[in-house]
């Protein structure tokens, strides 16, 4: 996703730290870099709805269906909307390091998501309430964290892993009396161990220079604590 660009008044208190050293440690600078790479935000909802599937035991044919529609409605369409604002020299890079103009690749975003939640809706077999309503969360915070970019700066990038974490462990910590999970792939403690890369994650946006602290960790805290609330509702009023 998306990367700020340093401001020029570095006495902004929005604007990222400095690398600190960066330059004495490039192998550390070149790790950061490799990390907020991998663990991209386009690429942990399509691994999610495998994640859950599997866990459910739904069969291999119905875990690729869901990771493929993972893949064009929350990866290839965003990521075409970026390239075709790129190429037409409406963003300075695919990472549209202009926090003004992230706008309208969100608002791409959430479109194309409730695509994702129909389509699952109306074609999943297994989990189809859950898994609708994992890409309808996803819809509904993107909306929140565009209104939150607007004004203020937060790291999408631990944002979406928080949430990752906190759908996963929402699943692993729920009983579903309809699906036979002789050996669950999911457990508590294993999706806890994720924390550990949603720390590792922070300290990477901070070093590449393109969130401060506070924008990591407020984007950890949004994502960690809000879909695990809005599944709980979604759990209690019988949807999921």
């Amino acid at each position: 996703m998306p990367r700020d660009a340093p401001p020029a008044n570095p006495l902004d208190p929005e604007a990222p730290a400095s690398r600190g050293g960066a330059s004495d440690s490039p192998a550390a600078t070149r790790l950061a870099q490799g990390l907020s790479h991998v663990v991209n935000p386009l690429v942990l909802p399509p691994l999610l709805f495998g994640l859950v599937l599997a866990h459910l035991g739904a069969p291999l044919s119905e875990i690729g269906w869901a990771v493929s529609v993972g893949f064009v409605f929350f990866a290839l369409l965003p990521l075409a909307y970026v390239a075709r604002l790129w190429r037409g020299a409406r963003v300075a890079s695919m990472e549209v390091p202009d926090r003004a103009a992230r706008w309208r690749p969100l608002l791409v975003s959430v479109a194309a998501y409730l695509g994702a939640v129909l389509t699952l809706w109306t074609t999943a077999e297994t989990g189809a309430a859950l898994l609708a309503a994992l890409a309808g969360i996803h819809a509904g915070n993107t909306l929140l964290i565009l209104g939150v970019t607007l004004r203020w700066k937060i790291s999408i990038h631990t944002a979406a892993l928080g949430s990752f974490i906190s759908m996963l462990l929402f699943v692993a910590q729920t009983p579903w009396p309809d699906r036979a999970l002789q050996e669950a792939l999911l457990t508590p403690a294993a999706v806890g161990v994720l924390v550990v890369l949603l720390a590792a994650l922070a300290w990477a946006r901070v070093r590449v220079g393109a969130h401060t602290p506070t924008q990591a960790a407020g984007g950890a805290a949004f994502g960690l604590a809000l879909p695990y609330a809005e599944l709980a509702a979604l759990g209690y009023g019988g949807v999921v």
